[in-house]
């Protein structure tokens, strides 16, 4: 009992001592950056029209060519105004910028949204297929699976959940992101056969929508912990 009970806290010593490793590289990394700054390269705070309610985040550009319009996730008061209660759920937002500034957001409204969480929404450059995450419950007993809608006839048809391909039954998946071609998903899941926690895989996707077999983007990617939020 007392060599289980030694190996176990050695096992979380080499833990917890690479951890300090990592975050240790990562401050001295953002020290770096500080001083070295990147020529040509800003970053602004969006105004509050977008940052506004408890949570903003996963933006990503819906017209493309021009960068004038973004979809983003977001928590806000009237957010599933319908839900009794002062539980504000995650939906998908539109915002267009016009001469700089940025219009009041947009709920993207159904069939998109529902009375659960959606968001961390891309699109494809065409703007005919959007995919999304859809969640519910806890981060332990919960469900998150990914979401794909069509465009036609000026609106948003009903979403279809991806194949079990993405959306392993027992398992999240999550953050979906394209590649520019929109033949490649990349998603985030907490499937088995990975390195870590949660690592970032991708699958072939054909003509109409199906995903292929889910291939790990590997360890150069993929680490012990939490790896998400994919963007191509």
């Amino acid at each position: 009992t007392k060599m289980v009970f030694w190996k176990r806290k050695e096992k979380e010593i080499i833990y917890y001592l690479n951890r300090s490793k990592i975050e240790t590289a990562g401050c001295i990394s953002a020290m770096i950056s500080i001083n070295n700054p990147r020529e040509g390269l800003l970053v602004d705070e969006i105004d509050s029209v977008i940052n506004s309610g408890s949570s903003n985040f996963a933006a990503s550009f819906y017209n493309f060519e021009e960068d004038s319009s973004i979809l983003f996730t977001s928590a806000r008061i009237n957010s599933k105004k319908d839900n009794p209660g002062d539980y504000l759920f995650c939906e998908i937002y539109e915002s267009q910028k016009s001469n700089e500034k940025w219009s009041k957001p947009k709920s993207l409204g159904s069939p998109i949204n529902t009375f659960v969480h959606e968001g961390t929404p891309a699109v494809s450059t065409n703007r005919q297929n959007l995919y999304f995450t859809r969640w519910s419950g806890t981060k332990e007993n919960g469900v998150r699976e990914i979401y794909m809608s069509k465009y036609f006839n000026g609106q948003w048809l009903q979403p279809m959940k991806l194949n079990e391909n993405v959306n392993m039954p027992g398992y999240h998946s999550m953050q979906p992101a394209l590649l520019a071609e929109e033949n490649v998903l990349f998603f985030a899941s907490n499937r088995p056969e990975g390195y870590g926690k949660t690592d970032i895989w991708y699958c072939v996707m054909d003509e109409f929508g199906s995903a292929g077999v889910a291939e790990n983007l590997g360890p150069l990617i993929n680490t012990s912990e939490d790896d998400v939020s994919p963007y191509y």
